[in-house]
């Protein structure tokens, strides 16, 4: 089998649960930092620590540190790291909304 098929299988597999592929279709919308996932989600911290930590592993988020400019609860010029899609990622998702779309 070709390897880019298997990687995009493994890929689409750990999007399967149903909180991570959640995660991914928010994250798919806009980039967002930890606790805005998990006050969306409406997960606990550690789950949503969990799930992130493993589709970044995974090669399917990416994440970056911004500098909070406004201020916000004493918060300015403080590091805020924001979660992201991978390309990779945003191409499994829609192959799977589109799927999921066919069973409706």
């Amino acid at each position: 089998m070709d390897k880019k098929y298997l990687e995009a299988a493994e890929k689409a597999f750990h999007l399967m649960h149903p909180v991570r592929l959640k995660l991914a279709q928010l994250l798919k919308a806009k980039p967002q930092s930890f606790l805005q996932i998990s006050k969306e989600l409406g997960i606990s911290r550690q789950l949503t620590a969990f799930h992130l930590s493993y589709l970044e592993t995974d090669g399917l988020l990416d994440s970056k540190y911004i500098i909070l400019k406004e201020p916000r609860n004493d918060k300015a010029g403080k590091a805020l790291r924001q979660y992201s899609l991978s390309i990779k990622a945003i191409k499994v998702v829609d192959w799977i909304e589109s799927q999921l779309l066919k069973l409706k």
